[in-house]
């Protein structure tokens, strides 16, 4: 199962805590079609619930919903984050 490092759990929080205040959100990771046509490639949105089929993983309190070919792509990989507070960007990448 996919696995988030502590910075993630905390890009995370930070991108769905103001949209979504109840706590019940997450973050969505979805297999989408590559622009490139070279294979497929990763999307993430902030989601108020999982679509129906995700696997949802729960670590701490963070949520990330994940489709089905998202979930089998990643079942062993590290999520992780790099914040960048000044220039207010995040960006994810796995381990």
């Amino acid at each position: 199962m996919l696995a988030l490092t502590n910075d993630a759990r905390l890009a995370i929080a930070g991108l769905v805590q103001p949209v979504d205040p109840t706590g019940h959100g997450g973050v969505r990771i979805a297999v989408e079609p590559s622009l490139d046509g070279e294979g497929p490639q990763l999307g993430l949105a902030v989601a108020a619930e999982p679509a129906p089929g995700d696997s949802v993983i729960d670590d701490e309190g963070v949520r990330v919903f994940l489709d089905m070919a998202a979930a089998e792509l990643l079942g062993d990989r590290v999520l992780d984050a790099r914040i960048d507070q000044i220039a207010q960007q995040v960006d994810f990448y796995l381990a």
